[in-house]
């Protein structure tokens, strides 16, 4: 079960816990301490400091992570993302739609563009 009340942070926040002393990340928008966790991660200590202080869903979810491991993370959990960090559509701050479209519109007009300059020929 989630616990309730949690505080919210902000990215900036989390970034300031990349250390072995001091070790947050963010998965799903969720903050995690995991700096006692660093020992006994299957993966070892690398994957966790490669991340620590960022959003980590990507490669969180990347790894495929057994329903175990997301049982075990649950006990690191510390707070919430705050929601003016998360995307408007998902929820979720790893998302960029927006960027994504802007770059396949940006695409598309390049497209389009180069088309009529050679059908113009």
């Amino acid at each position: 079960m989630e616990r309730e009340g949690l505080p919210e942070y902000t990215l900036e926040e989390v970034a300031k816990h990349k250390t072995p002393e001091s070790l947050w990340l963010v998965i799903h928008d969720k903050v995690y301490d995991v700096t006692k966790f660093t020992e006994e991660h299957p993966g070892g200590e690398t994957p966790l400091m490669t991340n620590a202080g960022t959003d980590a869903t990507k490669a969180f979810e990347d790894q495929n992570h057994s329903e175990d491991a997301r049982k075990t993370q649950k006990q690191f959990l510390i707070g919430r993302l705050k929601k003016s960090q998360s995307c408007c559509c998902c929820g979720f701050s790893s998302c960029k739609p927006m960027m994504m479209a802007a770059v396949g519109v940006a695409a598309l007009a390049v497209a389009v563009f180069v088309g009529y300059r050679y059908l113009k020929k």
